[in-house]
């Protein structure tokens, strides 16, 4: 694995066009043409950077915010199966919650995703079990934030046939009823069993639980043709539901889709990687779904191989326009900010700077945006200077 430490300045002003696939360099200045939409030009700005490093974690994997009223509280997940609160500096808190005893921390196994109710009340978490099938429980949580592991229910369980490729995120339905769990194809490779566009199987889909019914009925497949969509973000000002789906051999890829369309739809997987065909015995079935492709991908190219998905910045900090989707890459480290129009069309790439083993970046309870690196630190994107 390449793990660069040099970190670069990003851009000042971007006005750039781009194409959905790209394979500009990460570091590339950005250019001074004009974005037009709608015969109007559009300028977008992002003045940010990598900041530095805040250690003190165990493979943190993934950030996730419980409000209370008009009050938010970050936590971090570890993989080992540790929950702790994350000051505003981003230093280490306490710990609330332990669940390492029905857990494993073994390459993609593990502690993977965490979401909190409307009310902040309760903590859905999603992991691996001791045989390595994915187990999503809901825990009560205290006004302090501590969980109450004694109230501990499992809600979903999903058998995985091989070691890799279990997602694990959770993104709980603005309205607070549906938890929808992010699942991979099942692993190996080159989706062996068909599973990600099988719609008898709950692998390579996005799965809706619905909180309110028990039983087999409450899970439900929502969408379909997903590889590993490891990070999922739903933005609160748009609705948009962004995916990154960790690629095959050759592209990484970047979705987006108003969350009230996302139901039925396939993201491509198996019969594509990225927009680049894969299994030829797949595209039919790709077809039979409502077809979505990829707002943006990138080759395996400068130690590139492996998206870590990202979230849409919406906090107050860095001086920016336009949207702005940001994300990483596991195997090279570098950290990029995605550009896009309010009609969802790609209008630059930059390079923000390079954080190993950056898994996610993700916001905190202010909005502001953290690179999270399995080597146990969380990394701010900053104002440029």
């Amino acid at each position: 694995m390449n793990t660069r430490t040099s970190l670069i300045c990003a851009v000042l002003v971007l006005t750039a066009s781009a194409c959905a696939t790209s394979s500009e360099p990460i570091d590339a200045e950005p250019t001074d043409t004009t974005d037009t939409v709608d015969g109007s030009a559009t300028e977008t700005t992002f003045r940010a950077t990598v900041g530095e490093p805040v250690a003190g974690y165990r493979s943190v994997v993934d950030l996730a915010v419980r409000r209370v009223g008009d009050s938010g509280t970050t936590f971090a997940v570890e993989q080992n199966g540790t929950i702790r609160l994350v000051e505003e500096n981003g230093r280490p808190g306490s710990e609330v919650a332990d669940l390492s005893s029905l857990t494993e921390e073994d390459g993609e196994q593990g502690l993977l995703g965490l979401a909190f109710s409307v009310d902040g009340k309760t903590a859905f978490v999603n992991y691996t079990d001791l045989d390595g099938n994915t187990t999503v429980d809901a825990i009560a949580v205290a006004a302090d934030g501590t969980f109450d592991l004694a109230s501990r229910r499992t809600l979903y369980t999903l058998e995985q046939p091989y070691r890799n490729h279990n997602g694990g995120d959770l993104i709980l339905s603005p309205d607070g009823r549906y938890l929808f769990v992010f699942n991979g194809d099942g692993g190996s490779a080159d989706d062996p069993d068909r599973f990600a566009l099988d719609s008898t199987s709950q692998l390579g889909k996005i799965v809706r639980i619905d909180l309110e019914a028990s039983g087999d009925d409450s899970a439900t497949i929502w969408a379909s043709g997903l590889r590993n969509p490891w990070r999922a973000y739903l933005d609160s000002e748009t609705d948009d539901l962004w995916i990154a789906d960790v690629g095959q051999n050759e592209w990484e890829e970047v979705n987006v889709v108003p969350f009230e369309e996302s139901e039925g739809v396939s993201f491509g997987w198996s019969a594509f990687e990225g927009t680049a065909p894969f299994n030829d015995d797949q595209l039919e079935v790709h077809q039979s779904y409502t077809e979505v492709s990829p707002i943006h991908t990138y080759p395996h190219e400068n130690d590139d191989c492996s998206i870590s998905g990202g979230a849409v910045y919406r906090g107050s900090s860095i001086p920016a326009e336009g949207t702005w989707y940001v994300f990483s890459d596991f195997c090279s480290g570098h950290v990029r900010a995605l550009c896009v129009t309010d009609e969802r069309t790609p209008c630059g790439v930059v390079g923000l700077g390079t954080v190993e083993s950056s898994v996610a970046v993700l916001p905190d309870a202010r909005g502001e945006l953290w690179v999270v690196s399995l080597s146990g630190q969380l990394v701010p994107i900053v104002p440029a200077a």
